[in-house]
């Protein structure tokens, strides 16, 4: 039993150093400056966002394109970042964007049959996420538009599979928030489909839900949609 037990509190003394390294590692070139298109899709679009006084406009304005993308998820945060601080701060939202990556690992732990009094599974996922990589760790639209997108399509995928009429509600409004969150995020759609057809060929009613919410969110995105080159820039 106590051979168990130190076992365990070592294990999770080790995820704790691989978390402890990444954001030692990873914190110090934090700056507040954006990077790269953050001048863009934070600033700009902040500036723009005050100016605009109809509820309606502000919303749409939430998900304005920005390349191929829209950045719903991204927008709120730089909003959030602003109504709460009066600016808009790089390196705050950089270390929210790195601490979401802990969420993103227990999300992924939750989806596999790892009991939590086995530590030592989890430090090959641990290993693999939190790797400090330049111009993702300090660049928090990656972050943003990666990081939050797959938590909340974890999520949604697991919520798919429940029957209850709230877990597919849910289910079909992550997916919609993971569509306008990042360009790709409407394969998570088919991701539901391929789920479906291996455990709940036959469920009617899930199959409803992912339909709906699949077509709905795609037909709105590509409203007022401009398709860009390799070579163009969307603002």
């Amino acid at each position: 039993m106590f051979h168990n037990s130190f076992k365990t509190i070592l294990g999770y003394f080790i995820l704790g150093i691989i978390i402890a390294n990444y954001f030692y590692q990873s914190l110090p070139y934090l700056v507040n400056i954006p990077t790269h298109d953050e001048y863009f899709t934070n600033l700009l679009w902040m500036v723009d966002h005050i100016k605009i006084e109809s509820w309606l406009d502000q919303f749409l304005h939430l998900i304005k394109q920005h390349n191929e993308h829209r950045l719903l998820l991204n927008s709120l945060a730089v909003l959030t970042d602003y109504e709460l601080f009066g600016n808009v701060n790089f390196v705050r939202l950089g270390i929210i964007g790195n601490v979401m990556l802990i969420g993103l690992a227990f999300q992924i732990i939750r989806s596999t049959k790892i009991e939590l009094n086995q530590p030592w599974e989890f430090i090959p996922i641990f290993m693999l996420i939190f790797v400090p990589m330049p111009e993702i760790t300090n660049w928090s639209l990656v972050l943003f538009t990666t990081v939050i997108p797959y938590i909340l399509g974890i999520e949604s995928l697991r919520l798919l599979l429940r029957s209850s009429n709230l877990s597919l509600i849910t289910a079909s409004i992550l997916m919609i928030i993971q569509t306008f969150s990042v360009g790709n995020g409407m394969f998570i759609f088919p991701a539901g489909a391929v789920l479906l057809l291996i455990h709940n060929p036959l469920n009617k009613k899930q199959w409803l839900f992912l339909a709906i919410s699949g077509v709905t969110a795609i037909l709105l995105y590509f409203i007022k949609y401009h398709f860009t080159s390799n070579s163009s820039l969307t603002e």
